[in-house]
């Protein structure tokens, strides 16, 4: 299942480790990687959210979209995620 894993980057790695640790099932791997609390703070319905927008981007394009609208849908609210 990841066959991948020491051919990605430390950063990739760390970013699904950072992810994975937010979830029941994965204290040894925050426990082992000294993750006391996730920055991103996911559970499975925001892991769900994330597999459904990457298995739904097959190009530019569809990044273009996405982007486009994430960006629409940031304006109209008054926390502005570039302060966290």
């Amino acid at each position: 299942m990841v066959t991948w894993w020491t051919s990605e980057t430390r950063e990739f790695r760390l970013l699904v480790v950072d992810l994975l640790s937010g979830l029941p099932g994965s204290d040894d791997l925050a426990e082992y990687f000294m993750v006391n609390e996730t920055k991103n703070n996911c559970g499975w319905k925001e892991i769900d959210l994330i597999a459904k927008l990457f298995s739904a981007i097959d190009n530019k394009d569809d990044v273009e979209k996405v982007s486009k609208r994430l960006l629409k849908e940031e304006t109209r609210y008054s926390q502005d995620l570039r302060d966290v």
